[in-house]
């Protein structure tokens, strides 16, 4: 939330204050993905002790079966591991490290990087990966599956998390005893637990990771289960204790296909805590448009919409938000957005939103769906140790693979222009970006100017006045 000092008007005094912030957005396309390096990447970026950001590209690479990418601070992209090609007995698809990785990179405590590989493994039914000082081994091996069912889970696509125990926490989208996936814990060593069985009435197929609260807790999505099948907010304790808190509601179709509700469906991305203490996540579905919402919701399940997409403003989110330094969420939708090819997106601290970048649309170069910018962006922002934000997109760039960009949010300034009258003292200011607030005391509670737009007339009267700009 950016603010302006205050204006302080009244009969005998008027006080100028200082410049509030603005934000000027430059994006910049780092690499086009071209298969060799990587195609089609649906993880986020994590930035690395070294400076280097890492990310895990789904397909591509030597045997096309998924790539690790490294961007280092220079800008330039290197692909410096292919996931190792797999065998097919007709069930199963096995190798020795995994492959399609679907889940991004988390740093442990060691120094490492581990992943999650969504196929391939010993057993065909997926893997967790270490990175060691970019050498990449088999960290454990989830169980097959007879008809989509094991003890452990299969297919891991979201991300891990930190345990305060040390200890790593995740989920499958499929596998367990109903085949609707599981939560569960690895040790440093190796050691699996599951912790939850998916059954569908407590929810199914989380395809992103949990996020660590308080006292031992984390928190989840599933895509699917739940009172209405649309998908879940759950808690699970590091021993196993669940609790489901929130069933997206029911809803309908629309002539155009699209299926709408009040407050979103299908969750997909993983939930981020705010400095409030509060969850805030997105739903890929649902919604007044039928193109997702970004919500917050309290430990203890009360949901509160604060967003509806509606193609134009970005749609279908995927990735989870960003809470950056500035305390605003950042982040970004495969669809929608001005050229309806993905957006991203800023939420700010007091619910308001503000499209960024809206990426270019793109032409069949016959060869597949090409541009200079990439399009739908399916994977979370991260933030460089310059400040910026690095991602990737899953379709077009140069070759119809993918792209890596960085985009970068600077402030400029908006004053709060003014001219004092015998009887009116009239404010103006230069962006609709912000919105005009007045309070009796400087330090006393603000308040919006019902109808204020620029230029704005206020009477010269006795009682004192002060007003501020507030970012939407």
């Amino acid at each position: 939330m950016r603010t302006l000092n205050p204006v302080l008007t009244g009969a005998l005094l008027l006080l100028l204050g200082a410049a509030a912030g603005a934000q000027t957005v430059q994006f910049s396309t780092l690499t086009n993905l071209n298969g060799t390096n990587g195609s089609y990447p649906y993880a986020a970026l994590t930035l690395g002790n070294s400076g280097n950001l890492y990310g895990a590209v789904y397909e591509g690479g030597s045997n096309n079966y998924g790539a690790i990418i490294k961007v280092t601070p220079a800008g330039t992209v290197l692909p410096f591991y292919s996931f190792n090609a797999a065998v097919s007995d007709g069930v199963h698809s096995t190798n020795s490290t995994g492959g399609f990785p679907y889940g991004g990179l988390i740093l442990a405590n060691d120094g490492n990087f581990y992943g999650p590989a969504a196929s391939g493994g010993t057993n065909g039914a997926g893997a967790i990966y270490e990175i060691t000082n970019e050498t990449v081994r088999l960290f454990f091996n989830f169980g097959a599956t007879t008809n989509g069912t094991n003890a452990t889970g299969a297919a891991p696509e979201g991300k891990l998390a930190l345990g305060p125990d040390g200890n790593f926490y995740g989920t499958t989208y499929l596998g367990g005893l109903y085949g609707r996936g599981t939560v569960f814990k690895l040790t440093t060593n190796a050691v699996f637990t599951k912790l939850i069985d998916f059954t569908g009435t407590n929810g199914g197929n989380p395809n992103c990771g949990l996020t660590a609260g308080t006292n031992g807790n984390f928190f989840g999505v599933t895509y699917n289960g739940g009172t209405n099948n649309n998908g879940t907010v759950f808690k699970v304790t590091t021993n196993g204790s669940f609790t489901s808190l929130y069933s997206f509601p029911t809803g309908g179709v629309t002539a155009s296909f699209n299926y709408t509700n009040i407050d979103g469906a299908n969750p997909s991305a993983a939930l981020t805590r705010g400095n409030d203490g509060q969850l805030y996540g997105t739903s890929h579905n649902g919604g007044l448009y039928g193109a997702g919402t970004i919500f917050k919701i309290t430990t203890n399940g009360l949901l509160t919409t604060l967003l509806q997409f509606n193609n134009t403003n970005g749609g279908a989110p995927l990735g989870e938000m960003l809470l950056a330094g500035d305390g605003n969420f950042y982040g970004t939708t495969p669809a929608g957005g001005t050229n309806k090819s993905g957006a991203i997106f800023k939420l700010t601290a007091n619910g308001g939103f503000n499209l960024l970048f809206s990426f270019n649309p793109s032409v069949n170069s016959g060869h597949g769906f090409t541009n200079n910018s990439g399009a739908s962006p399916y994977a979370a922002l991260a933030v460089g140790n310059d400040g910026a934000f690095y991602g990737t997109t899953t379709g077009a760039g140069a070759a119809g693979l993918g792209t890596v960009y960085r985009l970068s949010v600077s402030s400029g300034s908006i004053p709060l222009g003014y001219q004092l009258l015998s009887t009116n003292l009239i404010l103006n200011w230069s962006s609709a970006a912000f919105s005009l607030q007045s309070a009796p005391e400087a330090s006393g509670t603000y308040s919006n100017v019902p109808g204020a737009t620029s230029p704005y007339t206020n009477p010269v009267v006795s009682n004192r006045r002060f007003f501020r700009l507030i970012e939407n």
